[in-house]
């Protein structure tokens, strides 16, 4: 999905071909990351359904088995993929429950991928005390451990267009 952005088929070959092997192996804890880039990939189809169940089957996996990070991962997904079919209140949910996880595992990349999206959902609902709070974290995280590649790079968890970073800015300028 990274290396070529604009071939989602190849990526659903990818993963789907991945699930196979696991299955044919007997291993169904793995499969959650790759049930997490269906999900990614089949948002960014447009197909919400197919999203959703995938990313829910992969969040079944891993809190099955109380694996936080990759629950956490899952929860970001979510959040994208209620952010790109304009669904801000489940997204804001997810969002929080994404941060609060990856707190828990003391990530700090997926904490401030979380406050990111926290910032983008507050500047969406026009909340701007919200927003500052959030951005802050985000802006804190990213430059005291050197996260500034997510502001220039399109990354699996990140926004698709980089030009919300401008957005962002312009916000909390005004």
């Amino acid at each position: 999905l990274l290396l070529n952005p604009f071939d989602a088929k190849a990526a659903e070959k990818s993963y789907l071909k991945t699930i196979e092997i696991m299955d044919e192996i007997h291993v169904t804890r793995a499969k959650a990351e790759s049930y997490m880039g269906l999900a990614l990939v089949y948002s960014r189809m447009g197909n919400i359904e197919k999203a959703r169940s995938y990313a829910e089957l992969g969040l079944y996996e891993t809190e099955r088995v109380q694996d936080t990070w990759v629950s956490a991962l899952l929860l970001t997904t979510f959040t994208k993929i209620c952010l790109e079919n304009q669904q801000l209140a489940e997204a804001l949910q997810f969002a929080k429950r994404a941060k609060e996880s990856f707190i828990l595992c003391k990530d700090q990349y997926g904490q401030m991928v979380a406050y990111f999206w926290l910032s983008y959902i507050y500047f969406l609902q026009d909340k701007k005390q919200l927003f500052t709070e959030a951005n802050q974290q985000f802006i804190e995280l990213c430059l005291n451990n050197q996260y500034d590649f997510f502001l220039q790079k399109v990354t699996l968890l990140g926004p698709r267009n980089l030009l919300i970073f401008q957005q962002l800015y312009n916000y909390q300028l005004a």
